[in-house]
């Protein structure tokens, strides 16, 4: 069954996390670091501030509790998507020769649809939700 309050609250929080991996990335960028160490960085951060916001904001998983499970399955699925960011992002550059802004919008598109499906059947999968 489709929730749709669910995937407003994701859209929402999705693109705050995204603007939190690009503007980090944008702004590394131009105090001269290279596209790759700036990449890194973003993804950390925004993949820290995701988990935050899906636990609690989105998927509303088990409020006062924080679960191991949780954070080893939100590290696989945020660091399977992290590489698919990572490798497209040096693919789209240096293959493709697509700039690196474009790249990395292309990028987060690609990795928001997988991180909403890996956060809602894998790392927040739950059976009763509070609305």
């Amino acid at each position: 069954m489709i929730n749709h309050k669910e995937i407003v609250r994701y859209g929402f929080w999705g693109i705050i996390t995204i603007l939190v991996n690009v503007l980090s990335y944008y702004v590394l960028l131009n105090i001269g670091m290279d596209y790759i160490i700036a990449n890194i960085f973003a993804i950390i951060s925004s993949k820290t501030f995701a988990f935050i916001s899906n636990k609690y904001f989105v998927f509303k998983s088990e409020i006062d509790k924080l679960k191991i499970s949780e954070i080893v399955k939100f590290i696989i699925a945020r660091g399977s998507s992290g590489l698919v960011d990572f490798f497209g992002l040096i693919l789209l550059v240096e293959v493709l020769k697509i700039d690196e802004i474009y790249s990395k919008t292309i990028v987060v598109i690609i990795t928001t649809i997988m991180n909403y499906i890996l956060g809602k059947f894998f790392v927040f999968n739950i059976k009763k939700v509070r609305e």
